[in-house]
Formats: C-alpha cells, sequence, structure tokens
C-alpha cells in the first residue's frame, strides 16, 4: 500500500488550484468518453442500422451480435448468421445467396482498433471464454468478441477435417477467412480453429 505523504508547507496560489482542478476535470471527462465508446462498440443495436439516405431499415432487431439484419448481412456480406447444426454451439455462420467459390474470401477477421500486442491481450483476459473470440499471429492479437462487424467471427468449428469448409489466412499483417473448398448457398461455414485452440473447456 503506497505510503501517505506529508502535506507540504509550500501553499498553492489560486492560479496553481485552478490548473490542477481543469487537469482533473478534463481527466474525468476523457475517461467518461472512452468509456462511453467502448460501451457503445460492444452494444447490441436494438434493430438494423442499414440506412438508404435517411431511411432506415424497417426489422425492428438486429440479428444477435451483429449490426444489420439477415436481410442486409446477404446484400452486403453475402452471410447470414443463424442457429448453428452443432449441437449447443449458440448461433453459426452461414454462406449468403451467392455462396462462396474455393479459395474466396469469406470475411476479414483483423481490425486495427481491435489490434493488441500477445503480452497485453493475456495479460487482462485469462479465461476461456475471454480468450474464445482471440487470434494471434506472431506478436500481434485481434479479439473480435465485442466486435459486431466482425461478421466471420461467428462461424464455428465443426472439430472434423471432412465437414470444415473454411480456414483462417495471413495477407501481409491482414488476417482473413478463406473458403477452402466450394461453399453452397445457404451452407454453414466451419472454420478450422487451428491446432492451438484450447478445447479444454469441452471436457469440464
Amino acid at each position: 500500500m503506497p505510503s501517505r505523504r506529508g502535506r507540504s508547507k509550500t501553499k498553492r496560489t489560486p492560479k496553481s488550484r485552478s490548473k490542477s482542478r481543469s487537469k482533473s476535470r478534463s481527466k474525468s471527462r476523457s475517461k467518461s468518453r472512452s468509456k462511453s465508446r467502448s460501451k457503445s462498440r460492444s452494444k447490441q443495436p436494438a434493430r438494423c442500422t442499414h440506412k438508404v439516405g435517411s431511411v432506415q431499415c424497417k426489422n425492428k432487431q438486429a440479428v444477435y451480435g451483429s449490426w444489420f439484419c439477415n436481410k442486409h448481412l446477404n446484400k452486403i456480406f453475402n452471410l447470414t448468421i443463424k442457429l448453428s447444426s452443432i449441437k449447443n454451439a449458440g448461433m453459426g455462420l452461414f454462406a449468403g445467396e451467392q455462396g462462396f467459390k474455393k479459395d474466396s474470401i469469406v470475411g476479414e477477421y483483423s481490425r486495427y482498433d481491435i489490434k493488441k500486442t500477445m503480452a497485453k491481450m493475456y495479460k487482462h483476459c485469462k479465461s476461456h471464454q475471454c480468450q474464445a473470440y482471440i487470434y494471434c499471429s506472431n506478436n500481434d492479437c485481434w479479439d473480435a468478441k465485442n466486435t459486431p462487424s466482425i461478421i466471420v467471427r461467428h462461424a464455428n468449428d465443426s472439430r472434423s477435417e471432412r465437414r470444415n469448409n473454411a480456414s483462417f489466412d495471413e495477407y501481409g499483417k491482414r488476417v482473413f477467412m478463406v473458403a477452402d473448398k466450394a461453399i453452397k448457398p445457404g451452407a454453414e461455414i466451419f472454420c478450422d480453429y487451428g491446432e492451438d485452440y484450447d478445447w479444454s473447456f469441452l471436457e469440464k
């Protein structure tokens, strides 16, 4: 516990007091702004946020974990989010009306504003629940858990080489989900999480 310092005998002038107050106020304001930004980034929107001009989509509810309804997910990203065919896996990622050809990009996983070093990422994130959406390459990590704009985060790993139809691939310092085989329209996308993924939570 830090020791308390004795009061200094020198008196503060009114100017120094006003400066210290303004600094503390500016710090508190910046903290509140950063908190509100982080909350707005992770908060689930009440309705689809797609707009044409000033007209917003009429769908009252966006798909869970996304900013859009499935109609506009399909239209913009050629993807939809529905209940996974894997038991107890929650939501899953599905190909849109166009499907995907082999070796085509399904979506990007990396984003500059969620990028951290591996040391920083694992210092504050130690449980599996926290690490479930983290992708690391060398010393760079991306955590897409609270980032609705990264649609491909909803893809599940079927834990079967025959059933998996996508995997992560790196281009420079960016990470993409790529189709390993042709994926038909409406088919669920299963992505290989890699050899280092921790599946021990399923055994508990």
